[in-house]
């Protein structure tokens, strides 16, 4: 008889330990927890999709402000040679005005030194004429 209750105790203590340790029983929070992060990764990913189809969304359209960035950038650039040109050719006519302002000077000089002569020349025979005329009264008297 010890052998049988022995047994029958055995069988109980084993049917307790398989109720409790039950795979079914055992395995139903891991899946319910493993269900949960997937839902979690799921959400994560789209998510992810959503932004990746924002961020594919604005493509088109900072592609658009880049190509107009470039334009910009490249009309500023003829400016900047067109103000180089300009600048050059604003130093050329200072040189030219420099050069012509010193031939007007010289012609000037030129023009009165050949208006002078002639008053020059008949300022002289005015003083020859006065010391002709002069000299002669002052010696008779």
């Amino acid at each position: 008889m010890e052998s049988s209750e022995r047994q029958e105790s055995v069988q109980a203590v084993a049917k307790e330990l398989a109720q409790e340790f039950n795979v079914d029983s055992l395995a139903t929070p891991v899946v319910r927890e493993l269900g949960t992060q997937i839902q979690t990764v799921a959400l994560q990913m789209d998510g992810i999709r959503t932004q990746v189809n924002q961020i594919q969304d604005q493509i088109p359209g900072l592609n658009q402000q880049t190509k107009d960035l470039l334009e910009g950038a490249e009309a500023l650039e003829q400016m900047y040679k067109r103000i180089d040109h300009l600048a050059l050719l604003v130093e050329s006519v200072a040189a030219t005005v420099a050069d012509v302002n010193g031939h007007m000077e010289e012609a000037e000089r030129e023009l009165t030194m050949s208006a002078l002569q002639p008053l020059q020349a008949v300022l002289g025979s005015l003083k020859m004429f006065l010391r002709v005329k002069v000299a002669p009264a002052a010696n008779s008297q």
